[in-house]
């Protein structure tokens, strides 16, 4: 314990002239390459510029890459060798391995629906904002639409199997892209209403306002011990002596306690 104390005393002073000569590059300074202390803090401050260039690219372009690169790696498989086949299965893996055609088992288990799960955990943590997340699902999406179409045009080498378990699973993420696009959309749609209406908001005791119905029909309003919950103002009317909801954007004249 003793030991490790010393050696981080040691070590300290060093690394922080190495993270204040860092910063001074960070910020356009000039500092010679001689010296081990220099040439560490240069290789820092070049990792701070890479990483830098890689969170200015918009968000669209950096999952494409990562999906891409995601891609590659589950279709970097070992060639086979061709031999001549003795029945019509030894065939299809024959030309298979000269098309380079991938069998769907090997393409990966992660689905598109596990992707978009482990993104809204990160949405979740504050780690994406919702417009990040819907081009996520849209990126998605779009790969998607080429899965299909290469489905399509490898289904005469493929097992019948296989082909009803790629379908069944392209199937699946379609309906999570969908449902998934669908929640974020009125998310933001909800943000949009409410920075438009923002003295509506939270909860209260007590609200006066003007409501137009369905019919079109102006109808003043009094509730006790409403709360906004997502478009809509729920309460209780007390001319009807009922909980009603009232839609924010038919809502005006807004008074609350």
């Amino acid at each position: 314990m003793v030991w490790f104390i010393l050696l981080y005393a040691f070590a300290l002073p060093f690394f922080l002239i190495i993270a204040w000569r860092t910063h001074r590059l960070d910020h356009g300074r000039e500092i010679s390459n001689r010296g081990w202390m220099n040439r560490a803090a240069h290789r820092w401050h070049g990792f701070n510029v890479r990483m830098k260039a890689e969170r200015a690219k918009p968000f669209r372009e950096r999952w494409r890459d990562e999906r891409q690169g995601q891609q590659d790696r589950t279709r970097d498989v070992s060639k086979r060798k061709p031999t001549t086949p003795a029945n019509l299965d030894e065939s299809i893996e024959v030309t298979r391995s000269v098309l380079g055609v991938v069998p769907f088992d090997e393409l990966g288990s992660e689905s598109a629906a596990d992707r978009l799960r482990s993104l809204f955990e990160q949405h979740k943590a504050g780690q994406l904002t919702l417009e990040e997340y819907r081009d996520a699902i849209l990126s998605e999406r779009d790969d998607l639409h080429g899965a299909a179409d290469d489905l399509r045009a490898q289904r005469s080498l493929m097992d019948e199997q296989d082909y009803e378990d790629a379908r069944e699973q392209l199937d699946d993420d379609r309906s999570e892209i969908a449902w998934r696009l669908d929640w974020v959309e009125k998310k933001l749609r909800d943000q949009a209403l409410y920075a438009s209406r923002p003295e509506i908001s939270g909860s209260g005791k007590w609200a006066r306002f003007e409501y137009v119905d369905g019919d079109g029909e102006v109808s003043k309003r009094d509730i006790a011990h409403w709360e906004v919950s997502g478009r809509y103002v729920r309460g209780y009317d007390r001319k009807r002596k009922a909980e009603r909801n009232f839609r924010i954007d038919r809502i005006s004249d807004w008074v609350c306690g």
